[in-house]
């Protein structure tokens, strides 16, 4: 993933698939200070990333203390930008119009991605993959 400074924060764009259908997110930040990664619902509601039985409402801390209630999932498989997680949490929220991302990618993407992210050359990749490396596709 290609990086790229907005405000002086990192974003990056980035696909997800989740059962068998994709969506493409341009305006992803990427937060190692969220605990728990985080996507619009208006944005994923194409590839119906959509609440089950099992959803929490959670509430999401932003900046200066700032809350909003979130919904809380887990997908048994999530695929983002061709790396698959399996039992991945994450939460729904209103993203796009409160601060304007699509998406937050946290520390706990980082983590089960092993995500490096190089800053000189301005990319994001796993740890097991050079740039432009690509896991291959669950189609």
């Amino acid at each position: 993933m290609k990086i790229t400074l907005n405000n002086g924060l990192p974003m990056v764009s980035c696909s997800i698939q989740y059962q068998n259908k994709s969506c493409y997110l341009e305006h992803v930040l990427i937060d190692s200070g969220c605990a728990v990664s985080v996507f619009d619902r208006d944005q994923v509601t194409a590839i119906d990333l959509e609440p089950s039985r099992e959803t929490r409402i959670v509430r999401m801390y932003g900046i200066g203390g700032h809350s909003e209630c979130c919904l809380e999932m887990t997908a048994d498989l999530l695929v983002i930008d061709q790396c698959p997680l399996t039992s991945f949490t994450f939460q729904l929220g209103t993203l796009s119009h409160t601060y304007g991302f699509d998406a937050i990618l946290g520390i706990d993407f980082m983590i089960a991605a092993s995500l490096v992210l190089d800053l000189k050359a301005m990319q994001a990749h796993t740890a097991s993959a050079r740039p432009f490396d690509r896991v291959e596709s669950l189609e």
